[in-house]
């Protein structure tokens, strides 16, 4: 059982993009994001542990995995604390649950990117 506390404590993040997944665990390629412009209602499969090579380095993270999609979504504390509002603290609790999935423009260090965020379904 994982709780959002813990995932609080991943240590150091990496810019939220979506990864796709392959044999070799979690990839990220250069088209990274694409949020859609509209909320997406999704249904959460798993959450795993996958291992992500930013800057060449071996970093794992926890990703969402959803039903109505191959992708999945980097699991950011700022994440998991929407989700755990939504569906508790427990992530055993989250399989089979639906949330909503939208964009939120931001800037993190000057630069303008995008940030996932969480809701519950409307």
């Amino acid at each position: 059982m994982v709780t959002v506390k813990a995932l609080s404590f991943l240590g150091a993040l990496i810019s939220l993009k979506e990864c796709s997944r392959s044999p070799e665990g979690c990839s990220r390629s250069k088209s990274g994001l694409r949020p859609s412009k509209a909320p997406a209602a999704v249904t959460i499969k798993e959450i795993t542990q996958e291992e992500l090579h930013p800057n060449g380095r071996p970093v794992k993270k926890f990703v969402l995995w959803f039903e109505e999609t191959p992708r999945g979504v980097i699991l950011t504390p700022p994440l998991a604390h929407q989700i755990a509002e939504i569906l508790g603290d427990d992530t055993a609790g989250w399989k089979e649950h639906k949330i909503t999935l939208y964009p939120e423009p931001m800037n993190v260090a000057g630069r303008p990117c995008v940030a996932i965020r969480a809701r519950g379904v409307l």
